[in-house]
């Protein structure tokens, strides 16, 4: 296991930011949303990345270390390509990075996907961790309720049952899927990410499946203080458009489009947004909603509700 950190107790929020350069400015992007919200400069923001380069500028150029405690975590791309292992598993390697944090650091870990925004300042969310809360993003769905879901064929007529030291869990259709996209934990509860991983393994030698990491983290999480991040943090993986309108219009770069991205570019809102010039870190979410409830089809936008429970911050704002 690699190392980089030396013990020290505090509160620390992560962002790993490997590979590419839309999820390096995902992460600035991200970054400039805490300055805006005046976010804790108390609270370390680690980058976990193979591209130091990038964020020093980047940092520099938007002046974010007068209002923010950044610190950049570089290793070269080989290395972090080495941990993918054959599979390119980029899911685990999010696994075993957390780990080493918590087991290198007496600290409260908030961990958030690059494609996140936290939309407002919390006070208590590190007082839960240190009290031994954990935190995942939001409660998606029941298995067996979600028809569309990659895993309701095969738990429909399976069970996977995993051996850990404490307990056993079985995974069913009966197992609520929790989105990953944001982790909360504090050191003492390390061996919790042990069998987050050890599960991980286990599942992926019966089913491969992407969200599998996710499954991992819900079953492994699911007996815990469990708590969602849903209503202070916006989590858009759903929204792939949303990338495209970051590095479009937020800081000017081009980026190879999708076949929805070509689409919405051909569009009239599109071609307004290019005259006027107007979007920017203020109106980035409400213009993101307004382009799915305005641009997605019926099915698309049901398909994105059937991966949200009713009372979350996502199925509220979907028509």
């Amino acid at each position: 296991m690699f190392n980089f950190f030396k013990k020290q107790s505090n509160n620390q929020l992560l962002y790993i930011s490997l590979f590419e350069p839309r999820y390096y400015y995902e992460t600035i992007c991200s970054l400039l949303i805490l300055k805006k919200i005046n976010f804790n400069k108390k609270t370390k923001i680690l980058i976990y990345t193979d591209n130091a380069n990038f964020f020093y500028k980047e940092i520099e150029k938007n002046n974010l270390l007068n209002y923010l405690k950044i610190d950049i975590v570089y290793k070269p791309t080989p290395y972090f390509k080495e941990l993918l292992n054959q599979n390119n598993d980029i899911f685990k390697l999010k696994i075993l990075i957390i780990l080493n944090i918590l087991e290198s650091n007496n600290c409260n870990l908030l961990f958030v996907d690059n494609d996140t925004f936290i939309l407002k300042k919390f006070s208590t969310v590190y007082k839960k961790i240190s009290k031994g809360y954990c935190y995942l993003h939001t409660e998606e769905y029941r298995i067996k309720d979600n028809e569309l879901s990659e895993y309701y064929d095969y738990f429909k007529r399976k069970k996977i049952l995993i051996s850990l030291k404490e307990k056993n869990l079985i995974i069913s259709q009966d197992t609520i899927m929790w989105n990953s996209g944001v982790i909360g934990i504090c050191s003492s509860k390390a061996y919790l990410l042990k069998n987050v991983l050890l599960t991980y393994e286990i599942i992926s030698e019966k089913i491969s499946i992407k969200r599998n990491e996710q499954l991992s983290f819900s079953v492994c999480f699911k007996d815990e203080k469990l708590l969602s991040t849903e209503n202070f943090v916006f989590h858009y993986w759903f929204i792939k458009i949303v990338r495209y309108m970051i590095m479009k219009f937020i800081f000017n770069q081009d980026i190879v489009l999708d076949e929805n991205e070509k689409k919405f570019t051909h569009t009239m809102f599109h071609k307004k947004m290019i005259q006027n010039n107007n979007l920017n870190l203020k109106n980035l979410i409400p213009t993101i909603f307004f382009i799915v409830n305005n641009y997605y089809s019926n099915s698309t936008k049901s398909n994105i509700k059937s991966n949200f429970k009713k009372k979350s911050y996502i199925y509220k704002y979907l028509k």
